[in-house]
């Protein structure tokens, strides 16, 4: 495994999650999904509250792995609850992480994609208040 959690703090109802590292090409990443969907699993099962994730891979490498698709699943980290997801990514690698969400989710807009955590939040927010 390539990848670090480095960090992890709440803020407000969120909780932002950063990460080191550099992820496995193809199949060779998804050790690395296995290890963020279990600490991220593991830091939210600490915290009551929580209504979205802000998973920071600014500091991560992302060159392809459809297996990271699983990440934008909100239903799969707390059980019978949705969870807003966000991805800050890492400014090499918007492009890469825009073609997965393209190409293994439903959504056509990026609205996963943030540039920041304050603009992630927002954009949690403005979800939720649909």
């Amino acid at each position: 495994m390539n990848l670090e959690l480095i960090n992890s703090e709440r803020i407000k109802n969120y909780l932002v999650i950063e990460y080191l590292g550099v992820s496995g090409i193809g199949s060779l990443g998804n050790i690395d999904v296995d290890y963020i969907f279990e600490s991220s699993k593991r830091k939210i099962s600490e915290m009551k509250n929580i209504q979205g994730i802000i998973f920071d891979f600014s500091q991560l490498r992302y060159k392809f792995c459809n297996r990271y698709a699983q990440v934008f699943n909100q239903g799969l980290y707390k059980e019978n609850k949705k969870v807003y997801i966000r991805i800050i990514p890492n400014e090499n690698d918007y492009e890469n992480w825009n073609s997965l969400i393209e190409e293994c989710t439903s959504h056509q807009d990026p609205v996963f994609i943030q540039p920041n955590i304050l603009q992630a939040i927002k954009s949690i927010n403005k979800e939720m208040n649909q």
